[in-house]
């Protein structure tokens, strides 16, 4: 089983790392979450997943519950929860993570405000982490908003494995470039379309 770590001060340290007491309640998750591993040929426990650490910043312990499961269920072992945008930014520059699962709303900030932040770091490896936003709301102004801030993917609420798994690889295998223009750094927001001629618009790319 994966141990769901956090960065909240009064919960459990166990091997030299920060994680949640677990509950023994048994929380139904069938409303909010549709969608077996198997059923979307993922192997539960890969070698692919398993070596994974994700960050999840949500602000209700359900869907922190919630994604946890999806994650565990394609294999991912090292999951690190924060509730809120500020503890996020904590766990982000306490811990190497290979991708961010962050909420739109989260209280007193963003999703949108903690990936800005992101990606202003000073280490240039937490500039480039893959972040994926999930949201309830898909108006055009919270999207736009969120892409500005430079967000690799978006997944709209209520959460389907499929999708999650989907955008999980679009990070790790097909992430876009990443571009510095004025008043934004981060992944590309164009999607490449037949008929666009490369170089129309000119922006400086950058690797990590």
């Amino acid at each position: 089983m994966a141990a769901l770590a956090g960065c909240s001060h009064g919960w459990g340290v166990a091997a030299g790392r920060l994680r949640v007491r677990e509950s023994h309640a048994s929380p139904n998750f069938e409303n909010f979450w549709v969608g077996q591993p198997k059923a979307i040929g993922v192997t539960a426990m890969s070698p692919r997943y398993d070596a994974l650490s994700v960050l999840v910043i949500d602000d209700h312990k359900f869907m922190q519950q919630i994604l946890r499961m999806i994650l565990t269920g394609i294999g991912v072992k090292t999951v690190v929860c924060a509730g809120d945008a500020e503890e996020g930014l904590l766990c982000l520059h306490s811990e190497q993570f290979d991708f961010v699962i962050v909420d739109y709303r989260l209280g007193d900030h963003s999703g949108a405000w903690f990936t800005r932040l992101a990606r202003l770091s000073s280490e240039s490896a937490k500039q480039f982490v893959p972040i994926i936003a999930c949201t309830a709301d898909t108006t055009t102004e919270v999207i736009k908003e969120l892409q500005d801030a430079g967000v690799d993917e978006i997944l709209a609420k209520p959460l389907s494995t499929t999708a999650l798994w989907l955008r999980i690889k679009a990070v790790i295998d097909k992430r876009r470039s990443f571009v510095r223009v004025e008043g934004f750094f981060g992944p590309d927001r164009r999607r490449r379309a037949p008929g666009i001629q490369p170089g129309v618009e000119r922006r400086k790319k950058f690797s990590n």
